[in-house]
C-alpha cells in the first residue's frame, strides 16, 4: 500500500510538492519562533556573560512558563466557551499544563546546577 502511494506521488508532481513543502513550511515557522522567543529572551539578558547568561536565559523562561500556568484558569473558560467536547478539552489543556510543570522544575534543577 505505502509503495502504491509513493508511485503515485512519483506519477503526480503537483502532490509531490504538496507532501514536501508542508513539512518544510511547518520547521521553519518553528524556526522562526524558537528564534523571535530566543531574541526576546535576550534583550532582558545584555550585559551578562558566560554562567551569568546562561543563568539569566534561565531565570526568564522559567518564569514565561510559570506565567502560562498561572493563567490557565483562562484556558479551560475558554473550552467551557468553544469546545464541543468540554471534558476533552479540559483534559488536554490539564496535560499541556503538566508538561509545563515538569519543564519548570527541569529548567529549575538546571539553573540549581549552574
Amino acid at each position: 500500500m505505502i509503495n502504491r502511494y509513493l508511485n503515485y506521488l512519483q506519477e503526480d508532481k503537483e502532490n509531490l510538492n504538496e507532501f514536501i513543502l508542508l513539512p518544510i513550511i511547518l520547521l521553519i515557522a518553528k524556526t522562526i519562533k524558537i528564534y523571535t522567543q530566543h531574541k526576546r529572551i535576550a534583550q532582558y539578558c545584555i550585559g551578562t556573560m558566560g554562567v551569568e547568561r546562561k543563568k539569566c536565559f534561565l531565570k526568564y523562561k522559567i518564569q514565561a512558563l510559570e506565567k502560562i500556568v498561572l493563567e490557565s484558569p483562562n484556558f479551560k473558560e475558554t473550552c467551557e466557551k468553544y469546545s464541543k467536547n468540554i471534558p476533552k478539552c479540559i483534559k488536554k489543556v490539564d496535560a499541556e499544563i503538566e508538561r509545563i510543570i515538569k519543564e519548570i522544575i527541569r529548567l529549575k534543577a538546571k539553573l540549581a546546577k549552574l
